[in-house]
C-alpha cells in the first residue's frame, strides 16, 4: 500500500512540474523596450542558478514532497555548444547532500527526467522523454537532444527533475516519502541564418557595445565565497543573457554559479549577480573572469566577452613547512667501473666493481644498492644483488665488489646494468637516484679444418689445396678468406665469404709449385684463415699443412725419345707394336710410383699429427 501511494505522489509531482516548466518556457522573446526582466529556472529573484544549472525552490513542484535545492549537489558539468539541428550533449553528476540542521541526508537518488517544452530550442522525442534511473545517492546523467533547426542563437534552457529519498541521520525520524527539486542547464544554439540576413552586411560585436557597471569590489580568498555584482547595459542594443566563460584560466570551482546564465527579454540594463568559489590552488594577485554577453546588434543576435578583474588571495606557505622542506637533492652516482677480466664472456664468473660518489655538500646515511637488468642478462653469483653502506661523507667516494655472472646466451654486444642507490640525508629525507652501466660481452672465436689431405704439384703447374672451414662458436664470421704459404710454392688468396655459427665450408686454394721437394721438410706449408668476428675485429687462424713439388715433366723430350723408337718399326712396314707397348708401361710405372709415393707421405703426415696429439 505504501509503495503505490509513493508511486502516485511521484507521478503526481512529475506531472505538475511538467506544468509549471511549460508555463515558463525560456525561448528566446523579442520585449518591447521598457522590458527588464531577469529570467532564470526559478523566478527573476531567483540567485542559486549554477550555468545553467538553476535549481527550482519548494513552490515550483506544486507537490508536498518538493525537495530542498541544497539536497542534491551537480558536479562535473559538461555541455557543448552546437549549431541549429545537430545533437547536444548534456552531462553532469548528481550527488545526495546531508542536511545537519534537520538531521537527515539523501539515501537514494531514485531518477531524472527532462522537463522539455515544445517551444524550447530542442525537437522532443525518446530522448527527451527518457529517465536515467539510479540506485544510490550518486548518479551521472548524459543525454543528447536534438536541436531544432529553425532557432536564433540564444541560451536555451533544460530542466531536469530530480527524485530521491531522504533517511534519517539519527534514527528518530522515519521517511517515507519521495522529493523532487528541479535543475536547469542553459546550452547556447547558434542559429541558422536567413536568406536575408545572409545576403546583408555581416553584423560583429564592437568592444563599446556593451560595458559592465561594477555593483561591488569583487575580492576572493582561497576556498571561500566570492560576490560578483554588476548591471550589463548598453545604450543602443538590447542584451538578452549574460553568462561566465569558464577556461582554463576560471579562478572559481565549477559546482558554483559558474554555469548560470542570467537571462533578459532584450533590455537596456541588465542586472548580475553571481556566487563564486574560490579554487583552493589560487594564487594571489589579480585573476581576470570573463562574461559572455549576447544582444541584438541590426537585428541580429551577436556575442561580445567582457572582463572582471577579481583581486584573490591565495594561500601562504607554511613557514614551518618550509623549516623541514628539502633545501637540496644530494646526488649519489655511479662515477666509474672496472672488472677483474679483460673481457666478459658468457656463462662465465667475474667481478664487477663500481664507484659510487656523494657529490652533496653533506653525508647521506642508510644507503642502499641494488643491482638488476632487464632479462637476467647478469645474475649474482654469490651473494645477493643488493649492498647496504652506513654513510657516505660529503664529496666521499666508495667501491663495491659484485660477483656476478653473465647469462650463457648472451651475443657479442653490451648489456645494461641498472643501480638504484637509495638513501637518506641527515635530517632523515628519503631520496633515491638510477644509474646505468654498460658491460661489453665478448664471443671466443672457435674454428677449425677438416678433410685436409697432402696435396701435390709439378714445378711451375697449378693444384689445389683442399679442405672445409668448420665455425664451431656462437657467432657468423664474417669475411673470410683462406691462403697456403710454403717454401716450395706460392699461394693465391681464396675469398670464402660469411660462415655462420655452426656452419661449415669447403674450400679450393690454389697453389703454384715454384721449387721441387727434395725433402719431406720441405713439404710442409702454413694455411692462414683470416676473419672477422662479431665484434667487428680482424682475426686470424692458421693450421700445419704439407704439399709435395713434383720436377716439371719436360713433354718435347719424351715425344722426340717416342719418335726414335717408332722409326725401325715403321721402315720395315709393321706397326710400331713394342713403342706403344715400352710407353704404356712407363706411364703405368709412373703413376704406381706417384700413388705410393702419396699413401707414403699421407701415413707420415699422420703419424706425425698423433704424435703432436699425445705430446
Amino acid at each position: 500500500m505504501r509503495e503505490n501511494v509513493r508511486k502516485a505522489r511521484k507521478l503526481i509531482g512529475i506531472l505538475g512540474m511538467v506544468c509549471v516548466v511549460s508555463a515558463t518556457q525560456f525561448a528566446p522573446v523579442h520585449a518591447t523596450e521598457n522590458t527588464e526582466t531577469v529570467t532564470t529556472a526559478n523566478t527573476a529573484t531567483e540567485e542559486s542558478t549554477q550555468q545553467g544549472v538553476g535549481e527550482t525552490g519548494a513552490g515550483d513542484i506544486g507537490t508536498s514532497n518538493t525537495g530542498t535545492d541544497s539536497d542534491i549537489l551537480v558536479s562535473n558539468v559538461s555541455i557543448s555548444n552546437v549549431k541549429a539541428g545537430n545533437n547536444a550533449s548534456v552531462a553532469f553528476t548528481l550527488t545526495g547532500g546531508k542536511n545537519t540542521k534537520k538531521k537527515y541526508e539523501v539515501e537514494t537518488i531514485e531518477s531524472v527526467t527532462p522537463l522539455i517544452d515544445s517551444a524550447s530550442g530542442f525537437v522532443k522525442n525518446s530522448e527527451t522523454s527518457r529517465m536515467t534511473s539510479g540506485t544510490s545517492n550518486t548518479l551521472n546523467v548524459s543525454y543528447n537532444f536534438q536541436t531544432k533547426d529553425n532557432v536564433e542563437t540564444a541560451y536555451y534552457p533544460v530542466a531536469f527533475t530530480i527524485v530521491y529519498t531522504r533517511k534519517s541521520t539519527d534514527g528518530k525520524k522515519t521517511y517515507d516519502e519521495e522529493y523532487a527539486v528541479t535543475k536547469e542547464f542553459s546550452v547556447k544554439i547558434t542559429g541558422k541564418k536567413t536568406t536575408e540576413e545572409t545576403a546583408a552586411p555581416e553584423t560583429k560585436s564592437a568592444d563599446g557595445d556593451i560595458s559592465f557597471v561594477m555593483k561591488n569590489k569583487p575580492i576572493g580568498t582561497y576556498g571561500q565565497g566570492c560576490n560578483i555584482a554588476f548591471v550589463a547595459k548598453s545604450d543602443k542594443y538590447k542584451i538578452y543573457s549574460v553568462t561566465p566563460v569558464v577556461d582554463d584560466n576560471f579562478p572559481f570551482d565549477s559546482t558554483s554559479d559558474a554555469y548560470k546564465t542570467t537571462h533578459a527579454n532584450g533590455v537596456a540594463r541588465l542586472n548580475c549577480q553571481y556566487h563564486f568559489v574560490v579554487k583552493n590552488n589560487a594564487t594571489t594577485g589579480y585573476a581576470p573572469v570573463k562574461f559572455d554577453v549576447t544582444y541584438k546588434k541590426n537585428n541580429v543576435l551577436v556575442s561580445e566577452q567582457k572582463v572582471i578583474n577579481v583581486s584573490l588571495t591565495g594561500k601562504k606557505e607554511d613557514k614551518k613547512d618550509d623549516a623541514t622542506k628539502k633545501k637540496s637533492t644530494p646526488r649519489v652516482m655511479v662515477v666509474g667501473y672496472t672488472t677483474d677480466v679483460e673481457k666478459v664472456m658468457p656463462g662465465e664468473k667475474f667481478h664487477l666493481k663500481l664507484q659510487l660518489k656523494n657529490n652533496a655538500a653533506s653525508a647521506v646515511q642508510n644507503v642502499k644498492f641494488t643491482l638488476s637488468t632487464a632479462n637476467g642478462e647478469f645474475l649474482p653469483a654469490s651473494g645477493a644483488s643488493t649492498a647496504f653502506v652506513d654513510r657516505i661523507g660529503a664529496k666521499n667516494t666508495v667501491t663495491l665488489d659484485f660477483v656476478m655472472k653473465a647469462s650463457a646466451g648472451l651475443g657479442a654486444k653490451s648489456y645494461v646494468i641498472t643501480v638504484k642507490s637509495e638513501y637518506e640525508d641527515t635530517n632523515a629525507n628519503a631520496f633515491d637516484a638510477t644509474d646505468n652501466v654498460s658491460i661489453p660481452i665478448s664471443i671466443k672465436d672457435r674454428l677449425s679444418l677438416s678433410d685436409l689431405e697432402t696435396a701435390s704439384v709439378n714445378v711451375d703447374d697449378e693444384g689445389e689445396v683442399n679442405f672445409t672451414i668448420n665455425n664451431m662458436g656462437v657467432a657468423t664470421l664474417n669475411n673470410v678468406t683462406a691462403i697456403c704459404k710454403g717454401q716450395n710454392i706460392k699461394g693465391e688468396e681464396k675469398y670464402v665469404g660469411n660462415i655462420a655459427a655452426g656452419a661449415s665450408e669447403y674450400v679450393s686454394v690454389p697453389v703454384t709449385g715454384v721449387k721441387e721437394t727434395q725433402d719431406d721438410s720441405d713439404a710442409k706449408m702454413t694455411i692462414i684463415i683470416k676473419y672477422e668476428n662479431a665484434a667487428g675485429e680482424s682475426k686470424s687462424y692458421k693450421q700445419a699443412g704439407e704439399v709435395y713439388v713434383e720436377p716439371a715433366m719436360d713433354m718435347e723430350e719424351m715425344d722426340e725419345e717416342a719418335m726414335a723408337d717408332a722409326e725401325p718399326a715403321h721402315s720395315k712396314g709393321k706397326a710400331p707394336i713394342i713403342p706403344i707397348v715400352v710407353g704404356v708401361v712407363i706411364v703405368a710405372g709412373v703413376v704406381v710410383f706417384l700413388v705410393k709415393r702419396k699413401k707414403k707421405k699421407q701415413l707420415l703426415l699422420e703419424q706425425e699429427l698423433m704424435e703432436d696429439e699425445l705430446s
